[in-house]
């Protein structure tokens, strides 16, 4: 496969026959990511399943947009779409940075800038100007409605209640529809890259296939909830990406009012997105967790069990 993703990237580059080698790296749940190395330069590609030339084309335009007014995301270069020969490939230029957590240990003054920094690469992001026509309808229902639909009542391993509850909760108190921006839709501390000179400088953000236009406190809450304080059950620490946990880490009140100022933007009943993310991020992991090992592992199940018990208790709390 790395053969192939190379000369394919290369070909698309307009260099066909140019030596180059691909080595797969990171971890997508929808695509296989590769970073392709020439003579020349660097790209990334990443190379989707067979059928899925549209979604390709999708993330090539919406990147496109983006890129225009936000410097953090890379710039994507060119659709490979290979139809009924197979998957095809978006390349993408290769960001600047590093992950934070190959930072090594960080200060605690470190720690406090790079949780500020990462807030303050999330709020431009919102502040792009969308066409009232790109404006979608029904967003968050449609959101919780896609969630409902992939979570695996048969592998609740007893916590269908608590999801049925929590969902009911979130449709019942859905906020206003109007706001409407580009989300990054998986924005983390492990999808940032910093300068290795200075761990609390943002110079890139990466993993942007699930990007779209949305509510932007929907991307608010999913940062909420991977962000894992102290305070939290000691197996969801064990998960926590990035050092959030480390000393002179903001907690997740103050991320709110961090990104509040930042953006210019007013965070009505924040739990309500916090709960919105601990919902998505445990259909996630019950689905990695399914497709990952047969039979379920229990530790999968104990954190999809936390995970819920814990946006349950959070709904109608205004607890983060």
């Amino acid at each position: 496969m790395s053969h192939w993703v190379a000369r394919n990237t290369m070909a698309a580059l307009g260099s066909p026959g140019a030596a180059a080698r691909a080595t797969r790296i990171g971890a997508g749940r929808s695509s296989e990511t590769y970073l392709v190395q020439a003579n020349d330069r660097d790209v990334i590609t990443y190379v989707l399943p067979s059928g899925t030339v549209r979604e390709a084309h999708r993330r090539f335009a919406v990147l496109t947009q983006i890129t225009e007014h936000y410097h953090l995301a890379p710039k994507p270069l060119a659709v490979v779409d290979m139809s009924a020969e197979g998957p095809s490939l978006l390349v993408m230029e290769r960001l600047p940075g590093i992950l934070p957590t190959a930072c090594g240990a960080l200060t605690p003054d470190t720690v406090r800038r790079l949780c500020a920094g990462f807030i303050s690469a999330l709020a431009p992001l919102h502040a792009i100007e969308i066409a009232p026509v790109d404006r979608p309808p029904d967003y968050l229902r449609r959101s919780i409605g896609d969630w409902e639909r992939r979570w695996c009542e048969e592998k609740a391993a007893g916590a269908h209640g608590d999801f049925q509850a929590v969902v009911r909760w979130l449709v019942e108190n859905l906020p206003d529809q109007i706001a409407s921006a580009f989300v990054h839709n998986d924005f983390k501390l492990d999808n940032i890259l910093v300068d290795p000179g200075d761990p609390a400088r943002v110079v890139g953000v990466v993993d942007w296939e699930l990007a779209t236009i949305g509510h932007p406190l929907a991307d608010l809450g999913i940062a909420l909830a991977y962000w894992i304080e102290p305070r939290d059950a000691s197996l969801l620490r064990l998960d926590a990406p990035g050092p959030s946990c480390a000393a002179g880490a903001l907690t997740r009140q103050e991320l709110v009012e961090l990104y509040a100022a930042a953006s210019g933007r007013e965070v009505p009943n924040a739990s309500y997105w916090y709960v919105y993310g601990l919902l998505r991020l445990t259909v996630i992991t019950q689905q990695l967790m399914l497709r990952d090992s047969a039979p379920p592992v229990p530790r999968g199940q104990l954190i999809v069990r936390s995970l819920l018990a814990h946006a349950s208790n959070t709904c109608g709390s205004g607890r983060l």
